[in-house]
This record gives structure tokens, sequence and C-alpha cells, in this order.
């Protein structure tokens, strides 16, 4: 139960996550002392009567392990016990001290029996920490029983499967601040999760320019309704007419006059060939110069309109 670097210990995670769970296990942390490992290798782990949602057995799965603990050195120094302190306790971790958390314990769980901790939208840690996971009080009747010392415990020793020494007031000694820490932890944070949002498909090739579209054979609305555009630009959210005219085969809708008591600039809705695509054009603009653009080519602009916008 040696200091290690933090890439070994992750490495020893990956590993352990690969090879030695079984059906529905997951792998956790969970962070304690000297103490507190003898403790949980005697009678299990203890549930806390305090913390979020009434308390519980709190734990770390491996991904937010992997966030919090990680620093610029990648080792267990003031900068990962910070940002790993502050991940568990928000602001109050200056009241921590390394001996507090100087232990990381790797166990085993069914993951069906842990649950993410509902933190509160005011509690700083909702904003730029990794979730935190617990074994709510609510299951611990079911999986855990009381000692004589009146405390609950989840008979979870047998699933340890690595214990670490990881923070030591030397090894925390430095002049990083927590504002530091915590700012570098919520830009790894954003990373994790930006690594998760799916990749909007590339564009499509704009289509070459063809020649002007047949006029569909359809029966056009006398009146669209455009929407979506921000604040500054809501004049021209609203009605528009269709006109006695045609552009590039198709009709043209107009929205003009008063808003409001504001008068507005007049802007069309017609089919540009060579952008393959409706537009919201206003009078004195190039051609060229599209306000926005319809995200089809469907006969009438109805439809999704580019920058969350829309013609019904």
């Amino acid at each position: 139960m040696s200091t290690e670097s933090i890439g070994k210990v992750l490495t020893t995670m990956e590993a352990l996550a690969k090879n030695d769970l079984k059906g529905g296990e997951a792998l956790y942390g969970h962070f304690t002392n000297e103490q507190g490992l003898k403790g949980i290798r005697q009678k299990g782990f203890r549930v806390s009567k305090e913390g979020q949602a009434a308390g519980g057995v709190y734990l770390v799965c491996e991904e937010s392990l992997k966030v919090m603990m990680q620093g610029s050195s990648n080792k267990f120094d003031r900068e990962s016990f910070l940002s790993t302190a502050y991940s568990l306790f928000g602001p109050q971790c200056e009241k921590r001290s390394p001996n507090d958390i100087s232990i990381l314990i790797l166990l085993k769980a069914q993951a069906r029996f842990v649950e993410p901790v509902p933190i509160d939208s005011a509690d700083v840690r909702a904003r730029g920490c990794p979730p935190l996971h617990y074994i709510p009080q609510s299951l611990v009747d079911k999986i855990g029983n009381t000692d004589d010392d009146g405390y609950n415990y989840i008979r979870w020793q047998n699933d340890i499967m690595k214990a670490y020494r990881v923070y030591t007031e030397d090894s925390t000694k430095g002049s990083t601040s927590l504002e530091q820490a915590s700012n570098a932890l919520s830009k790894r944070v954003k990373a994790l999760e930006a690594s998760k949002t799916p990749q909007a498909p590339a564009k499509p090739a704009p289509a070459p320019e063809t020649e002007t579209p047949p006029k569909p054979d359809i029966e056009y609305p006398r009146t669209i309704t455009f929407g979506g555009l921000p604040f500054m630009l809501s004049g021209w959210n609203g009605d528009y007419q269709i006109q006695d005219e045609e552009r590039n085969g198709r009709p043209v809708w107009r929205r003009s006059g008063v808003v409001k008591f504001v008068p507005i600039i007049a802007t069309d809705i017609w089919f540009d060939k060579g952008k393959n695509r409706w537009i919201l054009h206003r009078d004195g603009d190039s051609d060229t110069k599209a306000m926005k653009k319809s995200s089809h080519t469907n006969p009438t602009p109805q439809g999704k309109w580019e920058d969350g916008c829309s013609v019904k």
C-alpha cells in the first residue's frame, strides 16, 4: 500500500475493470484515512448519516476518479489533492487535511446498488466537478445491517481490490491555490463532456447550380410565419404574405410595415437557386446576402431553418 504515480494507479484501474469484474459489476473508488481503512477491513463500509441526499456510502466511479485526480504532474501532489478534495467536499475542502483522504480504496460493486449523487444546482460541485456516486439510504436496508455501535454497515470488505496511500502532508506541499486547481478541474470536466457530445455530421457539399427548378404543382399558403430570430431582430418574426411575383419559379412572401409602433425594413422570403435554399432577404441588401437560410429544399419555405429558426 505504497504511494504510486497517478499513471500507475490508472493503469491498474483499467486492468481491474477489464479482467476482474463479473456481470453487473463496476469499479469504484472510495477515499478514507488510515483509521477508516482499518475499520472497513474489519466491519465493512460504514453508512454515513450526513451528506447529500441524507447520507449513504459515497463512491467515485472510474471515469470521475480519472478526472478528479489527474493534474499537470501525474503525481498525487497538491494540485491533485485540491482537485480531489474540491470534488468531494466543495469549498469546505479548505478545512480538510490530506490525511483525511490519504487512502484510495478500489472496490468492485454491483452497479445496480450505486446511484449518482443528486447535487443541488446551487452547489458549486454541480458546475465543473465530475459526478459522485453513492449507495443511498433506501438501499442500505437491503444490503447492509446494523452493528453494535448503532451504525449501519455494508459488508463489502471482501470486494476491496486495491488500496493506495495517495496523499500525505509532505506530498501535498506547494503553492497551487484552490482556485487554480478547481479551474483546471473544470477544464478537464468540460473536455470530457465535449468528448461525449455527438459530433454533427459533415455538411454536404453544396449542390451544383442548376437550371431554374420547375414550379411544383402545389397549392402555396397565402400566409407563412417566420420565427426564431433573436430579440434585436424580432421585428422580422411574424407573418409573411404571398406576393404577385415569382423568383426562380417559386412565389415570394413579404413582410413590411410597422411592428409595435416601429417601422421595419421590408423583408422577403424567396428561393435562391444558387444556394439551393430558401432565404430571408432584407430590402437594400445585395441578392447574394441572406439574413437566414432554410435547412431544406422543400417546395415551400415551411420547415426548419438555420440557427434554430423555422417557418410554419
